[in-house]
């Protein structure tokens, strides 16, 4: 399987997640964690305008859901990461 077959599939994966997170609203943290990871996919495939769009959606959701979080600060998958619990990774 080639890498970027690998990718597709896995990104099909987490947009399905993303959908079905969005019908209930308690779930933004795993929302937030989920467009970091398919904005990843889609830089990955070269998608440039897709991926910071859905990079900046989750940045933004990230500083609703930390008030520790400044803006401009260098966020990671760690901390994406650590929104979630183990089960909902």
């Amino acid at each position: 399987m080639s890498f970027s077959v690998l990718i597709l599939s896995k990104s099909v994966y987490f947009e399905q997640a993303l959908t079905g997170f969005e019908t209930h609203g308690f779930y933004n943290p795993e929302i937030c964690r989920t467009k970091y990871k398919i904005a990843k996919f889609k830089l990955a495939e070269g998608d440039e305008a897709g991926g910071e769009q859905l990079m900046a959606a989750a940045e933004r959701m990230y500083a609703e859901l930390v008030s520790s979080y400044r803006r401009g600060d260098t966020l990671t998958e760690r901390d994406f990461d650590n929104l979630v619990f183990l089960h909902s990774r």
